[in-house]
């Protein structure tokens, strides 16, 4: 306890930050720190491979072939991808992001891929009215954390769900939950980080807590409320962690949170830890969420 309480005090005196003098990628409700496009494709890829095998158990249970779905805050795809596939040729994927970079590397991996039944659209998710038609499902993966009012999409999506469609959503349940076994005090490295990130958006890392509960009490019936936590058990799986921290490293010093000598030089204890095979890493736990529009 005491050598934990010594490592946290100094990390407080390694954060001193100053008033912001730079925004994060914005729109109304919509704040993003990371960095997008092709920048930041090698951690998106990382974050995939560690995520998707409990993303996919949990989509095939209600995306069926034929299904017209929704992929809202598609990135670049990857998931729109995989959800094409289960739906096949007789069913459709929309992927809507509001980064341009994104939906242009989107297109670009996907026509490459020759997805027929695969197209994007650029819109914010708590302005959906420029999407046309309405949807079997509605996807949302790790979107609502970047959201200043997460409630406000669930009211978007009433307008392009079928009555009776799926609303599915993973999303995490805090920093907190990231483990190192046994422990060592570089994962609170990556836990300030964090904090400086949802500083910065002005938004709630633990919203998979409560947005079950927000859901049954807004026009949905909920189906689902499960938890994963993947273990990063290869190479490039336990990188999620430092390329995290460093798609926030312009972010980060352009709001004066942080030094880039400071960030560095905590990166790079990351992925020490990282690379030691001897510490068990696990991913954010995910609440994965399925309702129903009633």
């Amino acid at each position: 306890m005491l050598y934990r309480s010594i490592v946290n005090l100094c990390l407080m005196v390694l954060f001193t930050s100053t008033a912001s003098i730079a925004t994060a990628k914005t729109s109304g409700n919509y704040s993003y720190a990371l960095a997008t496009g092709k920048e930041d494709l090698r951690r998106l890829q990382y974050l995939n491979e560690a995520v998707n095998p409990y993303s996919l158990e949990f989509l095939k249970k209600y995306i069926k072939k034929g299904d017209r779905v929704l992929d809202l805050g598609c990135g670049p795809g990857i998931m729109s991808q995989k959800i094409a596939s289960l739906v096949g040729v007789d069913g459709s994927v929309l992927g809507v992001d509001f980064s341009k970079k994104q939906l242009a590397l989107a297109k670009k991996i996907a026509s490459s891929e020759q997805f027929g039944n695969l197209s994007f659209e650029r819109a914010s998710a708590d302005d959906l009215s420029k999407i046309k038609g309405k949807f079997d499902v509605v996807y949302i993966r790790f979107l609502l954390i970047h959201m200043r009012n997460p409630y406000e999409v669930a009211e978007q999506v009433k307008t392009v769900l079928k009555p009776g469609g799926h609303l599915l959503v993973e999303e995490l349940y805090g920093n907190n939950t990231i483990k190192s076994r046994p422990y060592d005090y570089r994962i609170e490295l990556i836990k300030k980080v964090d904090n400086l990130q949802e500083e910065i958006q002005k938004s709630d890392f633990t919203i998979a807590k409560t947005y079950g509960k927000f859901l049954a009490k807004n026009g949905y019936k909920v189906i689902a409320n499960k938890t994963s936590q993947p273990k990063l058990d290869t190479p490039s799986k336990r990188r999620n962690f430092s390329m995290g921290m460093r798609s926030l490293e312009k972010t980060l010093i352009e709001h004066n949170k942080i030094s880039k000598r400071k960030l560095r030089s905590m990166i790079q204890r990351v992925e020490k830890m990282e690379g030691n095979k001897k510490i068990e890493l696990h991913f954010y736990k995910m609440g994965q969420i399925a309702a129903v529009l009633t």
